[in-house]
């Protein structure tokens, strides 16, 4: 995929910042450049912007976050 053509930008969030870094070390073995990885809470984030026009949730199934 080219990703040099693609608009917009990519918003990845995950809890735990060592899952971030594997998102981050993904993300930069794609080539992906337009994508910021964040280390929030969840429960935070609409707080934190409002804006977002779509949203691809991987929720846990362990049953680690109550």
């Amino acid at each position: 995929m080219d990703f040099e053509k693609i608009k917009g930008m990519l918003f990845a969030n995950d809890a735990n910042p060592d899952r971030a870094k594997a998102v981050v070390g993904n993300l930069h073995r794609l080539g992906v450049t337009n994508a910021v990885v964040m280390t929030y809470d969840g429960k935070v984030l609409p707080k934190m912007s409002r804006g977002y026009n779509r949203v691809l949730l991987d929720a846990p199934c362990s049953g680690t976050y109550i």
